[in-house]
């Protein structure tokens, strides 16, 4: 059943569709990295297009390989990733060219947390990153029920319920200054 979900998934975020996947804080909706994706999931949250999604990394690797790092943002990002953390940093010519932002809001889960899972799995094999938010509409409490989520956004998605944590705090190291938006 498990393997069966992970690959409509996988081919659901390969035909542009949003997805639903825990994360180690609340559930989230995930797409692809295109600036269609990018205005169906303001859309579908009913969210202004001005607030910045975050961008879900596998590993440090792809986080190098999409964003241009100060060595100062690199070190911090070394220091406190993975982790329950987002990262406002300057956006990669190639970020900026898909999705005509400056900044991106980077966020590198800890994996090995059990909720995590079939998450981890899916991300393992569609091996880029993704844009992600809470999965709720905007301004409204998250919901962290799998079923409840497919059901109000009509998306695929996992079926588990998770227990609701804290959501990220938001840094930003924008100017190599280091600014907590959010706690």
């Amino acid at each position: 059943m498990d393997l069966f979900k992970i690959n409509k998934l996988i081919n659901d975020l390969n035909q542009n569709k949003i997805v639903s996947m825990p994360t180690e804080t609340v559930y989230g909706l995930f797409a692809k990295i295109s600036r269609l994706n990018l205005r169906n999931l303001n859309k579908i949250k009913k969210r202004e297009a001005t607030k910045p999604l975050q961008i879900f990394f596998f590993d440090f690797k792809q986080i190098e390989k999409f964003t241009e790092l100060s060595k100062f943002q690199r070190q911090i990002l070394i220091q406190e990733l993975p982790g329950d953390k987002s990262f406002i940093v300057p956006s990669s010519p190639y970020f900026k060219k898909i999705i005509k932002e400056n900044t991106i809001l980077v966020r590198f889960p800890i994996w090995e947390q059990k909720e995590l899972k079939l998450t981890k799995k899916v991300f393992a094999k569609i091996d880029k990153p993704l844009l992600a938010t809470s999965a709720n509409l905007s301004k409204e409490k998250e919901i962290n029920d799998g079923k409840e989520i497919q059901k109000k956004f009509q998306i695929n998605g996992f079926n588990k319920k998770i227990k609701p944590k804290k959501a990220s705090t938001i840094i930003s190291l924008l100017n190599n200054e280091i600014e907590i938006i959010r706690k």
